[in-house]
C-alpha cells in the first residue's frame, strides 16, 4: 500500500462533509489522521474507551450510516490489501479504533479488505462456513439449506451471504433487532 508523504490528504474533521475521494484512502492514511488524535493507546485493552461517540464521524450517505451501525465495536479490526492471487496478508490494528466513516471508506475501497470483531454485545450473528465443510453448499446443498432453515426457525428470516475467502468460504450474517451478549450469540 502506498502512502503519499509529500502531499498527504488533509485529515477530515468531524463536521466536514465526506470527500468523494475518501473511499480511496488506505489504512495508513487513516492511521496518520487517527494518530494525531490518539488517546490512551498505552492503556490495557480492557480499559480502553472508544475515542468517539457513535454519532461522530459518520458518513453522510444513509446506507453507509446503516452499514456502520451494524459494526459498533471499533477496536482490534483487521485489514489487508486485496491480493491479485493467493491469500491476503491480514494485519490487526490495535493502536486506534476504526471510526465509522473510515470503516465505510475502507469497505468501499476496492483495493482493501477490512474486518471487524464482535464487542461484548452484538445485534448480528455470523456463521463461518469453510469451503471444505460438510455444510458448504458446493459440498452439500441440503446441509447448507438446513442451516438457513434453522436460522428461520430462530426467527432470523433475513441473512446476508458473502464469500469470506479466496478459497470460497462463506460468511452468513444474521442481523437481528435484538441486542444480545456475544457469549449468548455464540451458543445458539
Amino acid at each position: 500500500m502506498d502512502v503519499v508523504k509529500d502531499n498527504p490528504e488533509p485529515c477530515p474533521t468531524e463536521n466536514e462533509p465526506a470527500n468523494p475521494q475518501e473511499s480511496r484512502r488506505t489504512l495508513e492514511q487513516i492511521a496518520a489522521c487517527n494518530s494525531s488524535s490518539e488517546q490512551g493507546s498505552d492503556r490495557n485493552k480492557s480499559e480502553r474507551k472508544p475515542l468517539i461517540r457513535q454519532s461522530e464521524a459518520l458518513p453522510d450517505d444513509p446506507t453507509a450510516q446503516r452499514f456502520c451501525a451494524l459494526f459498533p465495536h471499533p477496536w482490534d479490526f483487521i485489514y489487508a490489501a486485496l491480493p491479485n492471487t493467493g491469500k491476503a496478508q491480514w494485519k490487526t490494528q490495535k493502536r486506534f479504533p476504526l471510526k465509522p466513516r473510515n470503516l465505510w471508506a475502507l469497505w468501499e475501497n476496492t483495493t482493501q479488505l477490512v474486518g471487524v470483531r464482535f464487542g461484548k454485545k452484538t445485534s448480528y450473528g455470523l456463521i463461518d462456513v469453510d469451503r471444505g465443510s460438510q455444510y458448504h453448499p458446493e459440498n452439500n446443498s441440503t446441509a447448507f439449506d438446513s442451516i438457513l432453515f434453522a436460522l428461520e426457525n430462530l426467527g432470523l428470516n433475513r441473512f446476508v451471504i458473502i464469500f469470506s475467502s479466496d478459497s470460497g468460504g462463506l460468511h452468513v450474517y444474521c442481523p437481528s433487532t435484538l441486542v444480545k451478549t456475544t457469549h449468548f450469540s455464540g451458543r445458539l
